[in-house]
């Protein structure tokens, strides 16, 4: 068996993303040729704690497989003819997730008025809201608006509820909202 504190030489590399490290480990000869390759010489306690300090990092909404390959070698510690590298390919597959939509109002959440009066949704008055969903890109969402009947009600671009591609990209929703006294 080998000594612990005999150097070995480990890389890894994977084939997207990042290798990542919570902690600093160039004072134990670390050496990287980018993100996703590194090589290491030091003694096996090091190298393994070096491997309980690893993540991987992928690109936002990165879908798909990726291959970590660690490999080791004892440099010639062990046995005759010097030690040949062993190497370990480990397979992940990547699932996406639904990421949730978003809703951003500008310039807040919150609006104050008077009663009996009109309030404009347009970015023309600084007062708008968008939609986003990163899973959707730019195919067709569904949006329901729905507005209290007792307080209030809605009507998009005065022509009631219905909404035509000029009327979605010109940017106008208003809302009108009544109050019984």
């Amino acid at each position: 068996p080998i000594d612990t504190m005999q150097t070995m030489t480990m890389n890894l590399t994977v084939t997207d993303g990042s290798l990542n490290f919570a902690n600093d480990y160039s004072a134990v000869g670390a050496t990287y040729a980018n993100a996703s390759h590194y090589s290491l010489t030091g003694p096996i306690d090091t190298l393994n704690a070096l491997l309980m300090d690893m993540y991987w990092e992928a690109a936002a909404e990165f879908e798909g497989t990726v291959t970590l390959t660690l490999s080791v070698k004892d440099n010639g510690h062990y046995g005759a003819g010097g030690g040949g590298w062993i190497t370990a390919p480990i397979v992940f597959q990547i699932s996406g997730i639904n990421d949730a939509p978003v809703i951003t109002a500008y310039p807040s959440a919150s609006y104050a008025f008077d009663e009996d009066t009109t309030w404009t949704f347009s970015q023309a008055s600084g007062n708008y809201l968008t939609i986003s969903d990163v899973d959707v890109g730019s195919a067709v969402m569904e949006v329901d608006i729905r507005v209290s009947p007792e307080v209030a009600y809605l009507k998009i671009n005065n022509v009631g509820p219905t909404v035509t591609t000029t009327d979605a990209t010109s940017g106008i929703f208003t809302f009108n909202f009544q109050a019984n006294i």
